[in-house]
C-alpha cells in the first residue's frame, strides 16, 4: 500500500472501526445494544404499561446524550481510532515476535524444535479458546490494575475516568497511553499460550475451529458489553457476578465512592477480580456517581485530556506532586 492509500486510511480511521465485523466497536452492536437495552427495560416494567416514548427517554435520555461529557467522548473515540490505526501494525509485529521468543524458550527448556503433535485434538480445540479468553482477561486485569496504583499511570488512566456521564462511546474514552500500556501488556501475557500452542502444534495449528472469537465479541458486544458504560445498571446474583463483569460492576468501578475504588478491573469476566480480592458486587438499585475528583472532570478540551496527564505525570515523578492528591486524583 503506498503513502497515499495509508494517509486516505488514516483520515478514515474512526468510520473503518465501525466497520471492522470482528470488533466490538463494529457498528452493528450499538442498535444491538439499544435493543437489549429496551428489552430490559420491557422486562423491568413487565407488570406495567410500557409507552414507546418512555422506552425512548429511559435508552436516550437527553440530559446524556448532550451532556458536554458525551461530546468529549465523541472526540476521544476519535483520537483513539488515529493512534490505534497508527498502533496496529506495531502491535502485530511486537505480537508475532513475543509468540515466537515463548516457543524457542520451550523448545530451549524441553529440547524439541519439531513440534510435538502433527493435529490439535477435539479436546484441545474446545479448551484453548477459553484458556486464551482466560489469560487475555488476566493480561487486562494486571495491565489495568498497575493504571490504578502507579501513581504515574494514573495520571493517564484518569482521562477515562474523568467522565461525568457514562456512554458506549466512553470505552475509547482513553488516553494514548492506555492505549500503549494495555494492549501490548495483554499481548505479552497471550504470548505465553501462544508460544506454547506454536511448541506443542506449530504454526498450522487448528485453535479456533468450534469457536468464532469476532462473532463471540459482536455477540457480547451487542448485549450487555456496552451497557458496561452506560446508564443502564444490569447486575446478577452471585454466581453470574462472580464470573461475568455485569454493568452494574463496571458502575462501581468509575465511582466517586472511596469505598469503591480499585474494584472490578475485568474486562467481561469477573474471574481475577474474585481471585485477586478486587471483586465488588453492588446492592440493587445503587445511586452512583461517576467521575474524578479533578479539574479535568470539568474540563472538555481534547487537548488538555491529552497533554495535560503528560506534565501531572512529570510532576508525579520528579516529586512535585503527591500521588493521589487533591490537585489531581479522585483518590485524595
Amino acid at each position: 500500500m503506498n503513502f497515499p492509500d495509508q494517509f486516505f486510511d488514516f483520515l478514515l480511521a474512526p468510520f473503518n472501526m465501525l466497520m471492522e465485523s470482528d470488533s466490538q466497536t463494529f457498528w452493528i452492536t450499538y442498535p444491538g445494544t439499544a435493543f437489549f437495552a429496551f428489552a430490559v427495560y420491557a422486562w423491568k416494567r413487565r407488570k406495567k404499561t410500557l409507552r414507546l416514548r418512555a422506552m425512548l427517554k429511559y435508552v436516550f435520555p437527553k440530559k446524556i446524550f448532550l451532556h458536554p461529557s458525551t461530546l468529549l467522548d465523541f472526540k476521544l473515540f476519535c483520537v483513539g481510532a488515529f493512534y490505534l490505526f497508527i498502533q496496529a501494525g506495531i502491535l502485530l509485529s511486537v505480537t508475532s515476535f513475543l509468540n515466537a521468543g515463548v516457543c524457542e524458550v520451550f523448545q530451549t527448556i524441553f529440547g524439541s524444535s519439531e513440534p510435538l503433535f502433527k493435529n490439535t485434538s477435539t479436546g484441545a480445540k474446545l479448551l484453548i479458546p477459553v484458556i486464551i479468553i482466560l489469560f487475555y482477561e488476566l493480561g487486562y486485569w494486571i495491565s489495568h490494575y498497575l493504571m490504578h496504583v502507579v501513581p504515574f499511570l494514573w495520571e493517564f488512566h484518569k482521562v477515562h475516568h474523568s467522565a461525568e456521564i457514562m456512554t458506549p462511546l466512553t470505552e475509547l474514552r482513553q488516553h494514548p497511553v492506555d492505549f500503549l500500556f494495555i494492549p501490548f501488556f495483554i499481548s505479552a501475557t497471550l504470548s505465553i499460550v501462544f508460544g506454547a500452542i506454536l511448541w506443542l502444534y506449530g504454526e498450522n495449528a487448528e485453535v479456533y475451529k468450534y469457536w468464532d472469537m469476532g462473532i463471540f465479541v459482536v455477540i457480547i458486544f451487542s448485549t450487555y458489553g456496552h451497557l458496561r458504560h452506560s446508564h443502564v445498571s444490569i447486575g446478577g446474583g452471585k454466581i453470574i457476578s462472580h464470573i461475568f463483569q455485569t454493568p452494574a460492576q463496571h458502575h462501581i468501578h468509575h465511582s466517586t465512592d472511596r469505598a469503591h475504588f480499585d474494584k472490578n478491573m475485568g474486562f467481561c469476566l469477573s474471574i481475577w477480580d474474585w481471585a485477586f480480592g478486587t471483586l465488588y458486587i453492588p446492592e440493587k438499585d445503587l445511586k452512583i456517581e461517576y467521575g474524578v475528583n479533578d479539574p479535568m472532570r470539568k474540563d472538555y478540551s481534547v487537548i488538555n485530556h491529552v497533554f495535560r496527564p503528560f506534565r501531572e505525570s512529570y510532576r508525579v515523578v520528579q516529586g512535585y506532586k503527591h500521588p493521589f492528591s487533591k490537585t489531581g486524583s479522585r483518590k485524595e
